[in-house]
């Protein structure tokens, strides 16, 4: 996007709140914003001109975040209760003994929700011994968890990540998201 393109995006939001600009506040937004398209940048400002309650200007962060929804075609994120809901379901369809049962109980089913029970256990979800509501429980916490976690990735650029990333010094042990990506450690207690 061009710096006349998140400009005139930029005199939207200012012109919908009243807030006037502050010495390098553009230049601070646009090294922060500049890597969305100029399309994705308007709807971000009307989403979130229509969610900001204050007379403020929006922060960063906050476009950020649109910005993430937005891009995935999200209107809403999944609540850990709809998760657990999905995940439920499918769970009821599991059979350990059936090769290919937990395949199709979790084909379609958002990514999310798949990590969360793979971070649970299968085989605890679908044979153990605790109540459900204690299982709910538990499903609950890693959802938010994993949530918090995919909204911490998703508000930042990936120049900004790759940028943090090589500033970790040379043999030290990755980032703890980069060993659950790569399935390292996933069956340890």
């Amino acid at each position: 996007m061009t710096k006349i393109e998140f400009g005139t995006v930029m005199n939207y939001i200012r012109a919908a709140t009243g807030v006037e600009f502050r010495d390098g506040m553009l230049d601070v937004y646009f090294d922060c914003l500049g890597d969305l398209s100029s399309e994705t940048l308007q709807l971000v400002a009307k989403r979130v001109l229509m969610e900001h309650r204050w007379s403020n200007f929006p922060s960063i962060a906050e476009l950020r975040e649109a910005a993430a929804l937005t891009i995935r075609g999200e209107v809403s994120g999944l609540s850990p209760a709809e998760g657990w809901e999905l995940a439920w379901k499918a769970i009821c369809k599991i059979d350990l003994d059936v090769d290919d049962s937990l395949q199709r109980a979790t084909k379609g089913l958002p990514p999310i929700v798949v990590d969360a029970m793979d971070a649970m256990g299968i085989a605890n979800l679908v044979g153990g011994e605790d109540p459900v509501a204690v299982v709910r429980a538990q499903f609950l916490k890693v959802f938010e968890q994993l949530a918090a976690r995919d909204k911490r990735l998703a508000l930042l650029p990936a120049s900004t990540r790759e940028a943090i990333e090589q500033h970790r010094p040379q043999g030290e042990i990755a980032a703890p998201v980069k060993l659950a990506i790569a399935g390292i450690g996933k069956d340890v207690a």
